[in-house]
């Protein structure tokens, strides 16, 4: 299954997500997250990704984070000093 988040990923829209996010991962599925759209993200977004893939390992699902190398998620990282901790294996660079 593919997800496609558009816009900024922040705190104001982690509930949203976060619930879009639970379904797919609860029921075990392969969920592709498309990041090409984010227009920016937060250190809460960041966080919920986090989150979501912790619950995927934990109820046997799949997530992948696809994103462009260099966009919102790359810029994030460097902001909040993330960007030379070793890469969480499930984002991608698309």
């Amino acid at each position: 299954m593919t997800l496609n988040f558009t816009g900024k990923i922040c705190l104001d829209r982690l509930l949203e997500l976060a619930v879009e996010l639970r379904g797919p991962i609860e029921s075990g599925a392969e969920v592709t997250l498309e990041g090409a759209d984010f227009s920016a993200i937060d250190f809460a977004g960041i966080q919920m990704l986090l989150a979501a893939q912790r619950r995927a390992e934990r109820t046997g699902a799949t997530l992948r984070v696809r994103v462009p190398q260099g966009g919102a998620l790359h810029k994030a990282l460097r902001r909040y000093g993330l960007a030379d901790a070793p890469p969480a294996p499930f984002i991608e660079a698309a």
